[in-house]
């Protein structure tokens, strides 16, 4: 038979533990959210942050065309034909710099580009104006 003071001694530790257990539980939780909110918010600045403009470029083109280009730091670039706006993303090339999405394709290489919209070439013969020599 245990005795009293044995007794109490393990009444107590279950008191303690489970006291202790219960004030816990709200910090594990709260900690836990926080580093999930953490996570979300950093996922959320990451992906409201814009892409920025590494270079702007305005290409002279055949029958007096032209457009407007700014290439993004995220590998795409925003391009402008009049009031049409297009954002195309980088594709492998072979040689120069691709950008197309699967409609709109740009072709660069050097300062010079040519744009087809499926596969009709519409502005061929483009010559980048004030542009860095050896960004692309």
């Amino acid at each position: 038979m245990k005795s009293a003071s044995a007794s109490s001694q393990t009444w107590l530790k279950f008191v303690l533990h489970a006291n202790v257990k219960a004030a816990i539980a709200p910090s594990l939780t709260l900690l836990t959210f926080a580093l999930t909110s953490t996570n979300w918010i950093v996922a959320a600045f990451a992906q409201s942050a814009s892409p920025r403009v590494i270079n702007s470029v305005v290409y002279r083109c055949d029958d007096s065309k032209g457009f407007s280009a700014e290439y993004l730091d995220d590998k795409t670039v925003r391009a402008t034909f009049g009031s049409k706006v297009f954002v195309l993303p980088q594709e492998p090339s072979a040689s120069g710099a691709r950008y197309s999405n699967g409609s709109v394709t740009i072709f660069t290489k050097g300062n010079d580009a040519f744009v087809e919209v499926g596969d009709k070439r519409l502005f061929d013969n483009c010559i980048a104006v004030g542009s860095v020599p050896g960004l692309w």
